[in-house]
């Protein structure tokens, strides 16, 4: 009889030490995760900007790179043809335009902008004046972006890049 006691006392001590443990891994678990998300959270706050902000990047280089193959084949058809093209259809038209499908479903691209040359340069494709891409809802950052290139000066501004000025 003593013996099946002292088992039992055994057991029963056993399973409070469960007991204890369980507590003790949930107190430990708990002050992990409040400790963690003092931690996480700032590192959360700099970096989810961060990473926007990057992706937005990418979104206008996406445009920037569009824009560019816009620009020098408009350049091409300018050569060509002696007249500044106002749309992509035109430059389609001579097989002078050669953009992946998905830059026409995410962006829609003005060229009305465009100038010819000044009668001062001497390269006939350095076409003056400005690309605009304007994003739609395919585009993955939303519609309504746009994206400026100014030929004059060569620079990109808008959805991820600096600011444009009026």
């Amino acid at each position: 009889w003593v013996k099946i006691y002292l088992q039992d006392m055994v057991q029963i001590k056993n399973v409070l030490l469960l007991y204890m443990n369980e507590k003790l891994l949930i107190i430990l678990f708990t002050s992990l995760f409040l400790c963690s998300c003092e931690i996480v959270a700032p590192l959360a706050a700099i970096s989810v900007p961060t990473y926007l902000n990057y992706v937005r990047k990418a979104r206008g280089a996406e445009a920037e790179i569009y824009i560019d193959t816009i620009y020098k084949q408009a350049g091409i058809y300018f050569t060509e043809e002696g007249l500044v093209p106002t749309t992509l259809d035109e430059m389609r038209a001579l097989n002078l335009l050669s953009l992946e499908p998905k830059a026409e479903l995410s962006w829609t691209f003005d060229l009305s902008q465009l100038e010819a040359p000044d009668a001062e340069q001497e390269s006939s494709a350095g076409l003056g004046g400005k690309i605009t891409a304007e994003s739609t809802e395919e585009m993955g950052g939303g519609p309504g972006e746009t994206v400026e290139f100014d030929a004059a000066t060569g620079t990109y501004c808008g959805y991820g890049h600096q600011e444009c000025s009026q």
